[in-house]
């Protein structure tokens, strides 16, 4: 069950093609720690979130973003 008040804007799944990494990060933060999301704060400035950037800030190419 997804709590996060922002999921249904969230482009996470379309960024994420292995199923068992997807339910990973969903449960992570989708679940249990939305608050902490940077996907979500960044939802919440009314940016735009890249597919590629995880819930933690980090980007599937590997760079670290700043939270």
């Amino acid at each position: 069950m997804v709590s996060c008040p922002r999921y249904s804007r969230c482009n996470l799944p379309t960024g994420l093609h292995l199923e068992a990494a997807l339910r990973i990060w969903q449960s992570l933060y989708c679940e249990a720690a939305w608050e902490r999301c940077v996907r979500r704060h960044r939802l919440d400035a009314g940016e735009d979130v890249p597919c590629n950037v995880l819930p933690d800030g980090r980007t599937l190419g590997g760079s670290v973003r700043p939270s």
